[in-house]
């Protein structure tokens, strides 16, 4: 007789499916100073937008407000569990190697 169940392994069992987010964390290397979060509390984003979309536009040689609008969107919506380690990992997609010297910068 055949059996109700599947056989096999789930996605939480099988190594293909792990956590990419975690082995990037693990495996890239980060400025120290994102070792800390700072208090957002005492940091009005409005005063930083233009420092952060004219430094995109440096490192990226044209203007995007997509990429500017991502950083601001990250610093306002993670205000409890802000990781800017995560940040720099989302980053990369946009900026490539040039995330790495941006985020210490940000910080």
């Amino acid at each position: 007789p055949m059996s109700k169940f599947f056989r096999g392994t789930d996605s939480t069992q099988d190594p293909r499916f792990a956590n990419k987010t975690k082995k990037l964390l693990a495996s890239t290397s980060f400025a120290p100073i994102l070792s800390r979060t700072p208090d957002l509390a005492k940091i009005h984003l409005d005063s930083i937008k233009d420092w952060v979309s004219a430094r995109i536009t440096a490192l990226l040689g044209f203007d995007d407000e997509v990429v500017s609008g991502f950083v601001l969107s990250q610093l306002e919506a993670g205000a409890a569990d802000l990781d800017p380690r995560q940040i720099q990992i989302n980053m990369t997609g946009f900026l490539g190697d040039r995330a790495g010297p941006f985020l210490p910068e940000l910080w």
